[in-house]
């Protein structure tokens, strides 16, 4: 019996690997040309189901892939269109499904419906609806619509509509809805929602609309809505709704609609309705209680408790010492004004 070889074997194994493939495309769904069993193997297509080597034009209605990826078009327009679970590296123009797990790279975008972890990377944009959790990085922007965990790098804008935990850095601006916690830097704006922790830096203001702990840093202005403790920096500005306790310094005005506290520095005004500790400004404090010590053009107080040192001091209650070139303390009825020294011990 003869060997048969040559064409006639290639067209025998063709044959007989019919239906084999006729089987593997219908419980893979899809359209699609699949090498290998049980859908794992090789597949060049749409299949909805698969583990192995997948290459695709346009990705629809997907189920479940793990392993290689690769997608070489958009995704189709139609929303509905683009889901299933992407494991290991999916590679593309515009990687996009449900969740993308693992290494996605998108030469125009990486967009996940619901969750985005591992590395993640575009030089346009990464998107996620959900959570976006490792390495992502967007050449223009890193969006999510969930919360942000690990080192998150936006060109321009790195945003989360939850918390943005880890490193987040951006060109403009870093904004997180919600909390805002970790190494946080912008070259213009780092905007926190709720809570700011950690080392909070930017070029124009760094801002949160809740507290704010750690360095907080700004070229102009460090503004919280809440209390503000740690080393707190802003070129023109420090301000916080609430506290301010740590060291606190600007070419302009330090403020708080509570106290301040620790080591204070203000160009032009210290501002509080309680201030403690040190506090050093060219032309004023100003201040309903003091306690500790100040330097400053114009001691301007309620109750002090404590030493200020100025051009003018005035105190509506002295319990300490006025040194300056006038001194008044309302509360010493005989020598209400006094120059060079005022005090009032008892």
């Amino acid at each position: 019996m003869r060997n048969v070889s040559g064409p006639t074997a290639a067209l025998l194994l063709a044959i007989l690997a019919v239906p084999s493939s006729v089987h593997a495309q219908r419980e893979c769904g899809g359209a699609a040309l699949n090498l290998g069993a049980e859908c794992t193997g090789i597949s060049i297509g749409n299949s909805h189901r698969w583990k192995g080597i997948r290459l695709n034009w346009q990705d629809r209605d997907v189920q479940r892939v793990s392993g290689l990826n690769i997608t070489l078009w958009k995704p189709p327009t139609e929303e509905d269109a683009v889901t299933g679970d992407f494991s290991g590296i999916n590679l593309g123009l515009a990687p996009a499904g449900d969740r993308l797990h693992g290494l996605t790279v998108g030469i125009a975008a990486v967009v996940a419906r619901r969750d985005l972890a591992g590395i993640s990377a575009s030089p346009i944009a990464v998107v996620s609806n959900g959570n976006a959790r490792g390495l992502n990085f967007g050449g223009l922007a890193l969006v999510t619509n969930g919360a942000l965990h690990g080192i998150n790098i936006g060109g321009l804008a790195t945003v989360s509509n939850e918390d943005a935990v880890g490193i987040n850095l951006a060109g403009l601006a870093t904004v997180a809805n919600r909390n805002l916690r970790g190494l946080n830097l912008s070259g213009l704006a780092t905007v926190g929602n709720g809570d700011v922790e950690g080392i909070n830096v930017s070029g124009i203001a760094t801002v949160s609309n809740g507290g704010m702990r750690g360095l907080n840093l700004a070229g102009i202005a460090t503004v919280s809505n809440g209390g503000m403790r740690g080393l707190n920096l802003g070129g023109l500005a420090v301000v916080s709704g609430g506290s301010v306790s740590g060291i606190s310094a600007t070419l302009g005005a330090v403020e708080a609609g509570d106290e301040i506290r620790g080591f204070t520095a203000g160009g032009y005004r210290v501002k509080a309705p309680r201030v403690s500790g040190i506090s050093a400004s060219v032309l004023r404090l100003q201040a309903d209680q003091l306690h500790g010590f100040s330097v400053a053009g114009y001691n301007q107080v309620g109750v002090q408790v404590g030493v200020a040192i100025g051009i003018y001091n005035r105190a509506r209650e002295l319990h300490g010492w006025q040194l300056g070139l006038l001194n008044r303390a309302d509360n010493n009825r005989t020598f209400r004004y006094l120059p060079l020294v005022n005090a009032h011990l008892h």
